[in-house]
């Protein structure tokens, strides 16, 4: 039986797109609300509670990113943007607007099933902890007067809360686990994607400027900057690290 709490909603415009996506959906346990239109899939996602949207281009009143950009406020949703191929521009354009991920070809269904494992994984755990349930133990973590709690999914600087997404989220704990480490961008795409432990190893250039839109969000809600950075520092050439205080203090 599908668990109602399993939620997609799925804004496409193209109804000869929809089987294929339903039964890969259905068979993952969720239940699927399709929208043809994108006002109509903003209208789905403030209906009721969803864990993962799925927004396709071409839709017949507002764009792909217009769309996302309407969605973003309004839910805590996983946002991957469904685009035809993975040109820089158009990956660079949806993530700015709003969008977690985006996949690359509509015909790639296995890879959809493995993303969407892997977003549940953590949105489970992010129930779980949201509702003082750790079965890890949780942690804080601290740099500086930067706290990122996994027992209340907070992140705070010198006690004020920041606004952060689960993707941010996720790649600021990565960081914080080892401060002073360097993490590729290829690491970085891996983790969010559930592939650590093995899978597709193909990491595009479009994955990796992924990466980057995803930390100068983070940045700038950090109050951080890339020139004179406080918090995350750019390696050139291969991912970013934690400032330590040694850091910061020369």
């Amino acid at each position: 039986m599908v668990n109602e709490k399993r939620r997609v909603v799925l804004i496409c415009g193209d109804a000869a797109a929809g089987p294929d996506f339903d039964l890969v959906l259905h068979n993952a346990g969720f239940s699927v609300d399709r929208a043809d239109s994108g006002r109509l899939g903003v209208q789905q996602v403030e209906r009721a509670e969803t864990d993962i949207v799925l927004v396709f281009p071409g839709l017949p009143d507002i764009d792909m990113n217009e769309t996302i950009q309407r969605i973003r406020p309004i839910t805590k949703a996983h946002i991957i943007a469904m685009l035809p191929s993975d040109d820089e521009i158009e990956v660079v354009l949806a993530l700015e607007a709003g969008a977690d991920q985006y996949m690359a070809g509509t015909g790639r269904m296995r890879e959809l099933r493995a993303r969407i494992n892997a977003i549940m994984r953590q949105r489970v755990r992010m129930r779980q902890l949201l509702n003082g349930i750790d079965p890890d133990g949780g942690e804080e973590l601290r740099h500086r007067d930067l706290i990122l709690n996994t027992s209340t999914w907070d992140v705070t600087i010198d006690g004020t809360s920041i606004p952060v997404t689960a993707t941010e989220f996720s790649l600021l704990h990565m960081l914080l686990m080892n401060p002073g480490r360097v993490r590729s961008k290829q690491e970085m795409v891996r983790h969010l994607n559930g592939y650590e432990n093995g899978g597709d190893s193909y990491i595009s250039s479009a994955d990796q400027r992924s990466i980057e839109v995803h930390i100068a969000n983070l940045r700038r809600k950090l109050g951080d900057s890339a020139r004179e950075p406080k918090w995350i520092e750019t390696v050139r050439g291969v991912g970013y690290r934690m400032i330590t205080e040694q850091k910061l203090a020369v």
